[in-house]
This record gives C-alpha cells, sequence and structure tokens, in this order.
C-alpha cells in the first residue's frame, strides 16, 4: 500500500514537479556560483572568482546583494581592475541603502591599491590590528599601492610583516619578490628567491612565473629562465612575449637558428609587436648584417617610440651602415627618450623616496608618463597627487591637458577651472 505522502505526490501534476524543478535549479546554481566566488577569494583566485559571479549574476538577480557585489569589489581590485572595484561598490552601496562598515573597509582598501595609501594607510593599519580576519586583505591592498607608486621599501616592510607571520602563504611572498625586484640591485636575486618559494608552494601561479622568468633573465641565468619560458609557452601559447623572451635564451644557449625561427614565427603572426623587432635586429646586428637590422630596428622604432635601448639600437644600425645623416637625427631621438627615462627613474628610485607626501612629485611623474605614451599610468599619477591636495594646480593643468587634447571637454572643464584657480 502506497504510503499517506506517496499518496499525496501522486495527487499533484507531472507539470507541477516540473515546474518547481525549472525554477528551483537555476537559483541553486546561482547560490553555488556565489559560495564559489567567496572560495575563490580565499583562495587567492580572484579571477575565478569574477568568473563564478558572471554566471550567478546571468540567473539570479540576488547577484545585486550588497554581500555579493563587495566580492565582486575585492575579486576586481586584486585582479587588478581598480575602476571595476569601484563601479561594485557603487552598487553596493545604492542596494545597502547606507554606507555599512564592510563598505567603507572596501572603499579604502581600494583606494589604498590605487595608490592613495597616504589616505587610508593609518585607518587600515589599525583595522588589521583590531581584526586578523582583515590582515590579509589589508596587507595586500598597501603593499599594491605602494608598488604602483614605487615605494619599495614601503612594500616590502609590509610584506615582509605579513610573510613573518604566515611564512608559507605564496601571495605574502609575491607581493615581498615583486618590491625586492623593484628596488633592483641585489634585490633581484632575494625577488628571484621569493619567487622560486612561491611555485613550489602553488605551481600553477602563472603571472609569479612571469616575473621569475623575467628577473632570471635580468640575472643572466639563462638555463634556469629557459625552463621556465618553455613552460609558460605551453601553458600560453597565444601569449607572444613568452617566445620572445624564449628566443634570447635560445640565443644566449647557443642555439641562435631556433631562436631566429621562434622570433620570425611571432612576428609573423604579430607584425608589429615591437619587442619581437627589436630583438630580431639586435640579432642581425651583433652577427654583423647591417642592413638586416637597420630594417628590424625602424620597425622596432616605429612600434616602440619610448623605448630608449630600442632607439639606441636603432641609432647604432643607422650608424654602422653609414648614413651619417639619420644617425645623427636618430641619435637626439634617442637622447630624447633617455632623458625622459631618466628624470622617471629619478622620480622613482630617489625622489619619492625622499618625499613620498609630496604632490609636486605625483604630477611630474603623471605628466611624463602621459607625455610618453603610458596615459592610464599617468591619469593614475595625477589622480593621486590631487587626493593629496585637491586643490594642486598643475595636476589639474595636466589633466585639463589631456582631456582637452583627447577630445572630452565635460572632463576637462573642472580641471580647467581648478588650474585656473587653484594653487
Amino acid at each position: 500500500m502506497a504510503s499517506w505522502a506517496g499518496r499525496r505526490l501522486q495527487s499533484y501534476p507531472l507539470w507541477l514537479f516540473a515546474a518547481a524543478v525549472v525554477v528551483v535549479s537555476p537559483q541553486v546554481f546561482a547560490w553555488s556560483q556565489a559560495r564559489a566566488a567567496r572560495a575563490a577569494l580565499v583562495a587567492d583566485r580572484p579571477e575565478d572568482a569574477l568568473r563564478h559571479l558572471r554566471r550567478c549574476r546571468a540567473v539570479w538577480p540576488w547577484g545585486g546583494r550588497p554581500e555579493v557585489l563587495l566580492v565582486g569589489a575585492r575579486a576586481s581590485w586584486q585582479s587588478g581592475d581598480l575602476a571595476g572595484a569601484v563601479d561594485e561598490l557603487r552598487a553596493a552601496r545604492r542596494a545597502a541603502g547606507a554606507t555599512t562598515p564592510e563598505l567603507a573597509l572596501e572603499w579604502s582598501l581600494v583606494q589604498a591599491a590605487d595608490g592613495n595609501v597616504a589616505e587610508v594607510a593609518e585607518y587600515l593599519q589599525q583595522v588589521a590590528d583590531a581584526d586578523r580576519g582583515v590582515q590579509r586583505p589589508v596587507w595586500e591592498a598597501l603593499a599594491e599601492g605602494y608598488l604602483a607608486v614605487y615605494r619599495a621599501n614601503d612594500a616590502f616592510t609590509v610584506a615582509q610583516q605579513w610573510v613573518s607571520l604566515y611564512p608559507d602563504d605564496p601571495r605574502g611572498l609575491e607581493l615581498r619578490g615583486r618590491a625586492a625586484i623593484q628596488g633592483r640591485g641585489r634585490g633581484l636575486t632575494l625577488g628571484a628567491a621569493d619567487f622560486r618559494e612561491v611555485l613550489r608552494l602553488d605551481p600553477g601561479r602563472t603571472k609569479a612565473r612571469v616575473t621569475l622568468s623575467t628577473t632570471l633573465l635580468d640575472l643572466g641565468l639563462f638555463d634556469e629562465a629557459q625552463a621556465e619560458l618553455v613552460r609558460l609557452v605551453q601553458d600560453e601559447p597565444d601569449r607572444p612575449d613568452h617566445r620572445v623572451r624564449l628566443a634570447r635564451c635560445l640565443k644566449m644557449t647557443n642555439r641562435a637558428d631556433e631562436a631566429v625561427g621562434l622570433l620570425d614565427a611571432v612576428i609573423a603572426s604579430h607584425p608589429g609587436h615591437g619587442i619581437a623587432l627589436r630583438t630580431r635586429g639586435q640579432f642581425a646586428l651583433a652577427d654583423g648584417r647591417q642592413a638586416e637590422a637597420e630594417g628590424w630596428l625602424r620597425r622596432a622604432a616605429e612600434a616602440l617610440p619610448n623605448d630608449y635601448q630600442t632607439q639606441y639600437l636603432y641609432y647604432q644600425a643607422l650608424q654602422q651602415a653609414g648614413r651619417a645623416e639619420e644617425a645623427v637625427a636618430q641619435l637626439g631621438r634617442a637622447e630624447a627618450v633617455k632623458q625622459q627615462s631618466a628624470q622617471l627613474a629619478d622620480l622613482r628610485t630617489r625622489k619619492l623616496a625622499e618625499r613620498p607626501l609630496d604632490p609636486t612629485l605625483y604630477a611630474e611623474m603623471g605628466s611624463l608618463l602621459v607625455k610618453t605614451g603610458a596615459a592610464d599610468q599617468g591619469l593614475r599619477w595625477l589622480g593621486v597627487a590631487l587626493s593629496l591636495d585637491p586643490n594642486f594646480r598643475p595636476a589639474h593643468e595636466a589633466l585639463a591637458t589631456y582631456y582637452e587634447a583627447a577630445g572630452d571637454r565635460d572632463r576637462a572643464a573642472p580641471h580647467r577651472r581648478q588650474a585656473s584657480g587653484g594653487r
């Protein structure tokens, strides 16, 4: 005899059960994706968290709840998308109807990661001292912010605090290694050691492998770099930069024919790849093939107008080809780029370390970066200058000029007014 529950179930039409499954299944899926996004953040996989959130929001209106939006904000800034993090936080503020403590903390983390460290560092350190649960994101945001404005020593101090308490945390080691490398000199060796340990703990960190391979090239450790680059080419076959660096290793380990073949393949599929063109010209120049070198380096100089090494190599090719007048003009261009590079290096390595809260330096850095074609970075530095002094006239002047040249008069107008009336 059928049970009472069985008889009741049999009394409902099958279509009702089907409809319930159709309604409930997407909600379960969306809930599981939101939960997976949180787990991905804990596991230091922000890109995976963002992918789960996209799936969640495709079927679940609750993807717009404040707590889900906060996950999206943290995943965005941790993956380097600071503008996306700001959008998520604005949406979270609208959804919550007020600024909650959680929102205030996340806003401060985004500000820190964006380089506006001076405004929020003291508050964030107090929060981290009071709540061990937020130490990790606080240290990460502070270290990223210091690195963004080339305060390598400060970034190293924050990361060292992290590593001393959690020596097996790959992210802390990664940030300490980046700070050491940014400081250059002996820091390259120390940074390489940290990144070797990062990959021992978590071999799947592709960005860490890229940094290690580049650092090993700078140190002249070509055999070790080659092994890392072979792995990168296998893991990311569509990234031409890996193959260009691998070609450098092959050349330095007496496998020149393979190196040239690899570069030719990169250039065939990416004709405007400046570093590939420069490296190809460099090889030809070293082998005494001046006419061939000149052709490659002319294309490289067009692709990389603000790279001193490229511009100087092109000058050498013209000089060796006996084209004296063109060589003199090209040397002038190379020297102008060298001067800009020296200004940037002096700001990064000396002046900012001596005067980390001087808006003049941030405005100078931003203006130089815009001038050399790195507009996104330059705008970020100009923004930091204004965070230190909202009325700082040179920063407003630079921003007004940039937006006017871009034809964006709406953005230019308030900066032009401030440039006229500010200090």
